[in-house]
């Protein structure tokens, strides 16, 4: 591995401490202030949409999934920037191009293989319109696309993905306004009404955090959820491996119930994302049989949410405004946070840059 500047996990909690203002202000901005509006797609017919990404980009092309089906009725598939690339644009010829929309999502704005495929798509396909959602401005994403999209905010250093995850995701709830029906007001009041809370949401796992490694055994981490929190769990993760190189696996709840749940080790630390909505008593189901098993297990709930106080060995509230299909917007903390203290106790620092 190339040999790069250690990157200490106390840059994940400088970035938590921004998170107030984050979610007041930067991001609301980022929503109300689009540069692409209605006039940009509202006579195309566009019918299919890739979200295509690598890393968080992709997840949060996850996370837009059912608030992009809601806001568009647009048939909406995330996929991983190579997989397009290599399987998926071979195939756009069966589509009528006017119909499609491709967007290629990255933080960085440079993201080598999001790039290509958006000039194949212009070499190829010239009729297939194609954005560029971009974390940087001037990047070389910005003129891949036809259009772009940009979703700078601050830049506090290189962490894994704390911010720029959320504005990502912000700027496709953006796009898919601009695309279906306008419900900018709604989810900017939503963002604003989550600032003070997710504050308290932090401060809530920096009081747990003791007990929270103490649960912990061992190098492995389960993190599950469903629909929109199953891109929560695989994002979360991705935090835990990323900033302190302990192998975590997100998962659909059915399908960690139908495969993982005979896997060892049985004491190993299972955190369940339980969103009030389709999922809730498929996730509340599993607390008491996974604890029955030896598993730690943590639930991530909405502040109040019922029948799980008793079946979890930690409960964390995240406090806030609640709507499952936005849920992605804050239940990402509790785990990002936690990542800071299994490096710290590890000895780590993040993307194994210790070494």
């Amino acid at each position: 591995m190339k040999s790069i500047e250690r990157k200490d996990p106390s840059l994940i909690m400088e970035q938590i401490e921004t998170v107030g203002g984050m979610y007041a202000d930067e991001l609301p901005k980022l929503m109300m202030n689009p540069n692409l509006e209605h006039h940009h797609f509202g006579s195309l017919g566009i019918r299919t949409v890739f979200a295509i990404g690598d890393g968080d980009s992709y997840y949060a092309a996850l996370a837009a999934e059912y608030i992009w089906k809601e806001l568009t009725h647009c048939s909406f598939f995330a996929v991983p920037a190579f997989e397009f690339l290599r399987y998926v644009l071979p195939l756009l010829s069966r589509y009528l191009p006017a119909s499609v929309l491709v967007i290629g999502i990255s933080a960085s704005g440079s993201s080598p293989i999001v790039i290509e495929a958006l000039g194949r798509i212009r070499d190829d396909y010239p009729g297939i319109l194609t954005v560029g959602l971009s974390g940087r401005r001037d990047s070389p994403l910005e003129s891949a696309g036809r259009l772009c999209e940009s979703t700078a905010i601050a830049e506090y250093g290189r962490t894994p993905g704390i911010r720029t995850y959320a504005a990502s995701l912000v700027g496709l709830l953006s796009l898919a306004c601009s695309i279906g029906n306008d419900r900018r007001a709604e989810i900017t009041r939503f963002l604003e009404e989550s600032g003070e809370a997710a504050v308290q949401t932090c401060d809530a796992v920096i009081q747990k955090a003791e007990r929270l490694l103490n649960g912990f055994s061992g190098d492995f981490l389960t993190c599950l959820g469903s629909g929109p929190a199953q891109a929560t769990a695989l994002f979360s993760a991705a935090k835990v491996v990323e900033s302190a190189g302990v192998s975590a696996l997100g998962q659909d709840l059915e399908e960690w119930n139908h495969v993982e749940s005979f896997a060892y080790p049985l004491e190993s630390q299972l955190w369940i994302f339980i969103n009030p909505g389709r999922s809730y008593r498929k996730a509340v189901s599993l607390l008491k049989p996974a604890r029955k098993l030896g598993h730690h297990v943590v639930a991530a709930a909405p502040e109040g949410a019922q029948d799980i106080e008793d079946s979890a060995d930690i409960v964390l509230p995240i406090y806030g405004p609640y709507n499952e299909l936005l849920s992605p917007l804050t239940h990402y903390l509790p785990l990002t946070i936690y990542s800071y203290y299994l490096a710290e106790m590890h000895g780590r620092a993040m993307f194994m840059t210790e070494h």
